[in-house]
């Protein structure tokens, strides 16, 4: 299915609870309605969500207020694979 892959999202330590993962995340998601409506079909963003032993550094709850949904993990990497579905935003 048509997507746009964004990897790992990562804001450094010092910046952390300003806002500004949600800010680029917001950001992509605008890019990728662009996208739908003038260059070609893009249905889904995804991301690889990092798990952490430290569960506030978690990035998994952040990507799910946003909404991603977990499609599958790569538990030797410690990966969550997440999507979100750009006809419910």
């Amino acid at each position: 299915l048509p997507a746009l892959k964004v990897g790992r999202l990562c804001v450094d330590d010092e910046f952390r609870g300003r806002g500004l993962g949600t800010l680029m995340l917001r950001f992509t998601v605008q890019i990728a309605k662009e996208i739908n409506q003038s260059k070609a079909g893009c249905r889904f963003i995804t991301v690889d969500a990092k798990k952490n032993s430290d569960p506030a550094l978690d990035s998994i709850k952040f990507y799910q207020k946003l909404p991603f949904k977990i499609m599958g993990e790569d538990t030797t990497a410690k990966i969550t694979f997440m999507y979100l579905d750009l006809k419910l935003v």
